[in-house]
């Protein structure tokens, strides 16, 4: 599993898909298998994960049989046409199937920052901070800190209050500080709990998966 083996997709309510991985498969009726130890939101799945997936959703097992479309940079998200024919027969088969789906968005999306944490000080300012993931070139672990795979490194930190008064700030570093003037200038009070979404934006393709965390404030 932690090579990358045992890897699945499946349906989930959103009309994404979750990529996740299994250590466990037991047979537990004829064709019938349950999973287990699950390395789960696999690939930036993390809203699909959430999203939840009913009993008897698709399930794709990922073991090389399919192969990867290669859409180029201009095709990804683009409405295209996909036409499957039996090999052999003509176009006009009444066993072709032809759907238009627009495809690839997800390979290009930054994938969420991980670790949000923060901190309250006695002044009432709040530091928030995170570390971001990377779609390229994040597996050696000998590096200090991963590549960038972006452009550029920014974030977009949507801040709330839990009432209906929310604030989007746009930063290049993996932190934001918000004083204890500026919460009350965007909440008119230091609110009790902020609920804090945080996505890696890439200036391309736009944002990415958000992280989301809720914290309260000490009493």
């Amino acid at each position: 599993m932690l090579a990358g083996g045992n890897l699945c997709a499946v349906a989930c309510e959103n009309g994404g898909f979750e990529v996740l991985q299994f250590q466990e498969a037991e047979e537990i009726a004829p064709g019938q298998f349950r999973l287990g130890r699950l390395l789960r939101a696999q690939g930036g799945t993390e809203d699909a994960m959430a999203a939840g997936a009913s009993a008897g959703a698709l399930f794709v097992l990922l073991d090389g049989a399919s192969e990867a479309l290669d859409l180029t940079a201009a095709e990804v998200g683009r409405a295209l046409e996909f036409r499957v024919q039996p090999f052999g027969r003509g176009r006009d088969d009444g066993a072709v199937v032809s759907q238009t789906r627009a495809l690839g968005r997800r390979s290009v999306r930054s994938l969420s920052p991980v670790h949000l944490t923060a901190r309250f000080a006695a002044d009432g300012a709040v530091s928030l901070a995170w570390i971001r993931r990377t779609r390229i070139g994040g597996d050696n672990w000998d590096a200090s800190e991963v590549p960038l795979g972006e452009e550029a490194e920014r974030y977009r930190a949507t801040i709330s209050d839990g009432a209906g008064a929310a604030v989007a700030i746009d930063t290049g570093e993996p932190r934001l500080t918000l004083s204890a003037a500026d919460q009350l200038a965007r909440f008119g009070a230091l609110p009790a709990h902020l609920e804090v979404a945080v996505a890696q934006v890439s200036p391309v393709w736009g944002a990415g998966t958000a992280r989301r965390a809720q914290f309260a404030r000490p009493g």
